[in-house]
């Protein structure tokens, strides 16, 4: 078989042979052996990119290098410009290939820049020479070498100095071989053009230069591919494959098509047997698959990528490592491990396989630093600490060993910080990479603030927390802003995802500080987040973003704008049920459960009104809907109970005393017997929002019973004072703010403002009663104050206004046995005066039946 056969079957090996044998066996004067021994280094280099195995990749790497110092050698025995060109091109082919097996980032930096200066002389001879093609190789030798160097630089400044001087030799590489029309070589310049304006696009110290630069790499990521097409070379078209994935990748939405040239980029490899070009290729498809997820909402489809990911990126390392480059294998585990982390998150279904995932997760996440730190790339170090950091971080949410858990965090934390150390230094530019620090940072000092005991420890973690969120996240909008039209979707599905933890950390600091600003600031963050998530088409996190939202009203008790986006909610998941067709009934679930608690907010806001019925029939819809639901029907009965105590302040209002008694006692009957259902369900429960729910049900399950029973006995009291019985009456009330009490000291929420007023209003009646009794205008004014107390803590205006009538209507009473006693017209006068005082502001409340009655009294 001839030289040529060999090198057209991609035998590399053999072919770098035959030359040698031929360069023995050869008589021929004429013959070039300068030229012959750098073909040979050639052939040894992609030879040595077939081996499998690092000793033979080492060996056949040393031979490339032995190779090219020949030929320099014997290039150097001319003393013509061209030759001097030619071995000082041959110096920086040695010391490029040297620098793959250098031991240490030290000695490969000082390999490629012994390559760059010899490239760079050379350059000076051909342009003596007039030797346009080696001038132009030259270029591309010294662009891909630049390349290379970037990588090693910890300063971001020395980066764009690299990347500015590699777009400069490519530029001249385009040119020179636009103009001799050699297609191949015109590939290698557009591929490197793409690479080095890739890496601008990502550190670009402006908006202008970075749009400019992705530009550019698209321009000649497309150029590169078209070209390729018309050459059978495997390794021209892997390299314009290499290019375009990097192009679609980051600068257009299209990421099928950056996952299509990346099989192609693989194809085309393994024609060639390159097991670096395979390597990346593998690379790409996990990176590639990787930011395809956020975008995906089926979750059997998400599963699979994750396996993907994990099979492309294990097919890398494997490649990769037989070449020995550890900064391509470590950018490899920037994804490898976090997939483990989702398996665990998303789709494990035991805790124990779950822990096994991520203690997995960990290890590789390790393995990777351990490739990056040899590597000494500082892109190849961020990018693993970026991923061990959120390893250990997942970790600890699944450690079984509580005390185990704050080290964990901390670990992750440590890393985390380091990570921004490095991009602070390296990739300042890069707003995106510094966001993602911040963001996860302040994830990490969420974590540490749920595990704190300490108050004030835990209060500094949230605060570093929401600063690093307010910090990281319009970082993130102002990255994605300045791509313009070519900001990619997977993106702004990230940031949408920040933003649902930014407002759950601002909910966190609510339930700690108790400051409200927290809960407005978390609503405007989740609107956000919708909004986000709208752009890129994901209608369940939609939905998902207006539950929230909605939640957070409940909680500021505007319960019609909580209403409106449990509306929102439920005509997202709606959405979602149709697009995904074969989750259509888990959507329907929810969307159900969204509805009902439309409902729910409708009642509280009828409640709020002083519409018990109403607010009944809310919640009797509700409970009908929830009975429906395979996630959420243990909360049926809950609601059904609330219902019944609606109908029992309905009668109470309505002065039925005996029904709103008998209704009452039915309501903490079912409210106990639900309490019991939601106890058995708690255990079931690991869904942190939802497990919060039941317990604050259970909670006021508790504080509903007494208030049931404070308010039977109010009835009672009502009976009593109707019956004459006005000292038995003042007892019944004495009792019910005793009750009522009970519930503001151990309770907290809604049902504590209510029992409020209720245990003044109690009081007010105690003196009330005990003053008909007694015919004592000392109780009625104590009486009066008393209501006009209440007043002050009135959970709606229809209840203030009733308690002002009261109070005004004792201090009629007081002013009436006053004149009983002294018959002074004054006192008549003002009695009057207080009683046309209470009708109005009974008539006002909406008791018309009282004003009429205070007005003939």
């Amino acid at each position: 078989m001839d030289i040529s056969q060999y090198e057209s079957e991609y035998k590399w090996l053999e072919a770098a042979k035959s030359y040698e044998e031929m360069i023995l066996s050869s008589q021929d004067k004429e013959f070039s052996f300068a030229q012959s021994w750098q073909r040979i280094g050639l052939c040894y280099s992609y030879a040595s990119r077939q081996a499998r195995d690092q000793e033979d990749f080492r060996k056949l790497r040393q031979q490339a290098v032995q190779a090219y110092e020949k030929a320099a050698e014997l290039f150097g025995q001319n003393a013509d410009p061209k030759s001097k060109g030619e071995r000082l091109k041959s110096f920086a082919l040695a010391e490029y290939a040297k620098a793959w097996i250098a031991s240490n980032p030290e000695e490969k930096q000082a390999c490629l820049q012994r390559c760059f200066d010899s490239g760079r002389e050379a350059l000076d001879f051909f342009k003596k020479a007039e030797d346009e093609i080696n001038y132009g190789q030259t270029c591309n030798i010294l662009s891909q070498c630049l390349f290379d160097r970037i990588y090693l630089s910890l300063v971001e400044s020395e980066k764009h100095e690299f990347v500015r001087k590699g777009i400069e030799f490519s530029n001249n590489a385009i040119s020179i071989f636009g103009k001799l029309e050699i297609k191949e070589e015109l590939v290698v310049a557009f591929y490197l053009a793409t690479l080095h304006n890739w890496y601008l696009a990502n550190i670009g110290e402006t908006e202008a230069l970075r749009q400019d630069s992705s530009k550019a790499c698209l321009t000649n990521s497309e150029k590169a591919l078209k070209l390729s097409q018309e050459s059978d070379n495997p390794y021209i078209k892997a390299e314009s494959f290499w290019a375009r994935t990097l192009a679609t990748l980051f600068f257009t939405e299209n990421l099928e098509s950056s996952l299509s040239c990346a099989r192609q980029m693989w194809e085309q490899a393994s024609t060639a047997r390159d097991s670096y070009l395979q390597g990346i290729a593998s690379y790409f498809l996990a990176f590639t698959t990787d930011l395809m997820i956020p975008g995906e909402a089926n979750p059997n489809r998400r599963r699979q990528m994750y396996e993907d990911i994990i099979r492309y990126s294990e097919n890398s390392v494997k490649s990769l490592n037989y070449v020995g480059q550890d900064s391509a294998i470590a950018e490899v585990y920037l994804v490898y491990p976090q997939s483990y982390s989702s398996l665990a998150r998303d789709f494990a279904l035991t805790a124990k396989e779950k822990l096994a995932l991520a203690k997995r997760a960990v290890r590789i996440g390790e393995k990777g630093l351990e490739h990056a730190i040899r590597s000494g790339s500082s892109d190849s170090i961020a990018s693993n600490l970026h991923s061990l950091s959120k390893a250990y971080h997942y970790y600890s949410n699944l450690e079984p060993r509580p005390h185990e858990k704050p080290e964990l965090l901390k670990t992750a934390l440590g890393y985390r910080k380091e990570y921004v150390k490095i991009v602070q230094k390296a990739f300042k530019s890069n707003l995106w990479t510094l966001a993602l620090g911040l963001v996860y940072a302040a994830q990490i000092e969420a974590d540490l603030s749920i595990l704190d005991p300490n108050e004030k420890s835990k209060e500094l973690n949230l605060k570093d927390a929401i600063s690093d969120m307010e910090k990281g996240i319009p970082l993130c909008e102002k990255w994605i802003a300045s791509l313009g039209s070519q900001n990619v979707p997977n993106m702004v599905a990230t940031l949408a995802g920040f933003e649902d933890k930014y407002g759950s950390i601002l909910k966190d600091n609510y339930n700690l500080t108790k400051d409200k600003s927290n809960l407005v600031k978390a609503i405007e963050v989740y609107n956000g987040a919708a909004d986000n998530f709208r752009k890129v088409d994901l209608p369940s996190r939609v939905a998902e973003s207006y539950w929230k939202v909605a939640s957070d009203f409940d909680f500021l008790g505007d319960y019609e704008k909580a209403a409106e986006n449990f509306g929102k909610a439920f005509a997202g998941y709606k959405v979602a049920a149709r697009k995904i067709e074969q989750f259509g009934d888990f959507y329907i679930d929810y969307s159900n459960y969204m509805k009902a608690w439309n409902e729910i907010e409708n009642a509280k806001l009828a409640h709020q009104k002083g519409s018990y019925d109403g607010a009944r029939q809310y919640y009797q819809k509700s409970s009908s809907l929830l009975s429906q639901s395979k996630l959420w029907n243990y909360l049926s009965l809950n609601f059904y109970a609330w219902s019944v105590l609606e109908q029992a302040e309905h009668f109470s209002i309505d002065e039925q005393s005996e029904n709103s008694i008998k209704a009452f006692e039915s309501a903490v009957n079912f409210i106990q017997e639900s309490k019991k259902a939601l106890e058995v369900e708690l255990l079931k429960i690991s869904r942190k929002e939802e497990k919060s729910l039941v317990k604050n049900l259970i909670e006021a399950s508790d504080a509903r019973s007494v208030y049931s029973k404070g308010r039977i006995t109010i009835e009672e009291a009502k009976i009593l004072d109707r019956q004459g019985k006005h000292v038995n009456s003042s007892e019944k009330y004495g009792y019910a703010a005793d009750l009522f009490q009970k519930i503001t000291q151990e309770y907290s929420g809604q049902i504590e403002k209510e029992a409020t007023p209720l245990v003044y209003l109690c009081q007010a009646w105690q003196r009330m009663t005990m003053a008909k009794a007694k015919s004592s205008p000392i109780m009625y004014e104590e009486a009066a104050d008393l209501f006009k107390k209440a007043n002050e803590y009135a959970v709606n205006e229809s209840s203030s206004l009733l308690a002002l009538g009261h109070s005004s209507f004792c201090k009629a009473l007081e002013a009436g046995t006053e004149f009983e006693i002294t018959r002074n017209m004054d006192i008549y006068k003002e009695t009057k005066e207080h009683l046309d005082l209470a009708a109005d502001y009974y008539l006002k409340a909406g008791f018309e039946s009282f004003s009429e009655y205070t007005k003939a009294t």
